[in-house]
């Protein structure tokens, strides 16, 4: 109800989606290309609104690490494991560089194609995706939080902090303020995965 209330004042989700994925695409980043978008409306409120897109030919992050890194990892799947989290942080580093928020980016809303360091990555789920001159530092860490919430047997500690160098290179800035971005992220996940287990 909240939303269809929403719908009179600002765009449909599925307007904000078609726009936020027209943008990512102009500026180089992957997302299904989205070809049109619609709504049906009963005295002044929508009802239903929809997004069509061409489909990503990949794997949601959860399925690609089931089906292409089955432990115990070979010495070649370690190797292209570590390239894939490496090239990872390179790509959202640049989205945050480019002035790229995603409002929900947890690795369900990110599709792989491809493997290791040519590894393509698809960002879904783009309704709350807003560009920015430069994403407030409260939205960053909101982003670094979503992704390090996963939970793979396949990810250690070191690859989290690779993924984090990866990141960091992109956003120099943020070189100085190393260890404090690091220990913040940490701090929060840890926290969101005490509250998220004590609800279930």
């Amino acid at each position: 109800v909240m939303e269809k209330l929403k719908a009179i004042f600002r765009s449909t989700r599925a307007k904000r989606a078609y726009e936020a994925g027209k943008q990512l695409l102009k500026h180089g980043f992957y997302t299904p290309l989205p070809l049109m978008y619609g709504v049906k409306k009963s005295f002044c409120l929508y009802t239903t609104n929809f997004l069509i897109t061409t489909s990503a030919d990949g794997e949601n992050t959860y399925k690609y690490f089931e089906t292409r890194f089955p432990l115990p990892l070979s010495v070649d799947s370690f190797n292209e494991k570590r390239a894939l989290i490496k090239t990872a942080g390179h790509e959202i580093g640049r989205l945050h560089r480019t002035g790229f928020f995603h409002g929900d980016l947890r690795v369900g809303n990110i599709i792989i194609q491809g493997k290791g360091s040519s590894a393509k990555f698809f960002i879904i789920d783009n309704e709350r995706t807003i560009y920015c001159k430069s994403i407030p530092e409260k939205k960053r860490i909101k982003n670094l939080v979503q992704i390090n919430m996963a939970r793979f047997p396949q990810i250690t500690k070191s690859d989290r902090l690779r993924f984090l160098n990866a990141y960091i290179s992109e956003n120099p800035l943020l070189l100085s303020s190393r260890e404090d971005l690091i220990h913040k992220i940490h701090y929060l996940t840890e926290r969101r995965h005490y509250y998220k287990s004590i609800k279930s």
